[in-house]
């Protein structure tokens, strides 16, 4: 059996003015109170800067010394208030997709000596807005003796069960009932709702659970949204490479184990991230290949014992490109070639239904 799944997606991100579309590519917002320790202060400048933002956003306070950067790539960011007989004030804080992080600012009179004032906000991961939702970075992931999938990603948040065959129950709702994303493309089996692997596991950058309050942005689910996001381009290079082994000889027999295939599977992976213009246009390439026999059996009582081959190609293309400070556009590109031999389609005793 072969089959091909292709994906395409592009969004254009107009930063100066909020707007919602039916999906999207995940953003997180910054917003905050900026005071003099007493009295709101207007007029203060906030820049903010990331490895994952091309160039430098800036917002200014209101008259009730509020701000508010949407559209802003997930990722860490350092932000500066600037304002005229006040001291300056840095801080750090980490953005998540779909999600609203909030940093308040006091910012003292300055003094005779110029003074600069550093205050380190903390990394945000579980929304504390009225959206209940969680994101992991894949950082984390690699820490952890599981997966790499983006299913991990669902299983490590709260009010989700793994049903198994793929689908999960999100927030009370079976597979069917769940909205799926990946670049803010829905990514769902048609049939069953799991969610397809088109990605490269290397590639991802973080995934968001969403369970209540969810944006009217998103539709056709009464369950949850997990919105999966890949890699971006950079200032700077990056890149890197895997290559995962597996055998069926090398798991633990047991009384009702049929005879398992000697055969080395191999799956490698390789990203590259980097510029054609600083902070102008960002490139992103990711791959992975897989050759692999999985030993398997027919159903009980026949139990007759076969190998499954998959030969499988993933391959991903991302450009992200800034026309203005406003104004941003990406596209991302997915590729899958699948080519199974003995593929079951469902429930069989016969070799002859493989």
């Amino acid at each position: 059996m072969g089959s091909r799944t292709g994906c395409l997606a592009v969004a254009a991100v107009a930063l100066a003015a909020t707007f919602a579309a039916g999906q999207k590519i995940p953003t997180g917002t910054l917003t905050g109170h900026v005071t003099d320790g007493k009295l709101p202060l207007p007029g203060v400048t906030v820049t903010v800067t990331s490895p994952n933002l091309q160039g430098a956003r800036t917002a200014s306070s209101t008259v009730n010394g509020d701000y508010i950067l949407e559209l802003l790539p997930p990722g860490s960011y350092t932000a500066k208030f600037e304002i005229e007989g006040f001291e300056t004030v840095d801080t750090t804080v980490k953005l998540s997709g779909d999600l609203t992080s909030r940093v308040d600012a006091v910012m003292p009179q300055a003094g005779k000596l110029t003074e600069q004032v550093t205050v380190t906000g903390r990394y945000e991961t579980i929304s504390s807005t009225a959206t209940a939702a969680t994101t992991h970075e894949a950082s984390l992931v690699q820490l952890l003796p599981v997966s790499r999938d983006a299913q991990t990603y669902i299983y490590l948040t709260p009010a989700t069960v793994d049903l198994g065959g793929g689908a999960w129950q999100v927030a009370g709702g079976v597979s069917t009932e769940s909205l799926y994303l990946l670049n803010g493309a829905p990514t769902m089996e048609n049939i069953y709702g799991t969610f397809l692997p088109l990605y490269i596991e290397d590639a991802i950058q973080e995934a968001t659970t969403s369970l209540s309050s969810i944006s009217a942005e998103y539709g056709h689910f009464t369950g949850g949204v997990v919105s999966v996001l890949t890699k971006s381009g950079g200032n700077d290079f990056h890149g890197s490479a895997r290559l995962h082994l597996t055998n069926p000889k090398w798991t633990a027999p047991t009384p009702l184990t049929v005879a398992r295939t000697d055969e080395l599977g191999k799956i490698w992976e390789g990203t590259l991230g980097g510029y054609v213009l600083k902070d102008r246009l960002w490139f992103f390439l990711g791959g992975r290949t897989t050759s692999q026999t999985t030993s398997l059996q027919t159903y009980a009582p026949v139990s007759l014992p076969y190998d499954q081959t998959e030969h499988q190609n993933r391959y991903e293309g991302k450009l992200t490109l800034a026309l203005s400070p406003s104004h941003r556009v990406i596209g991302s590109y997915l590729d899958v070639r699948d080519d199974i031999t003995n593929f079951r389609f469902w429930s069989t005793y016969d070799l002859a239904g493989i």
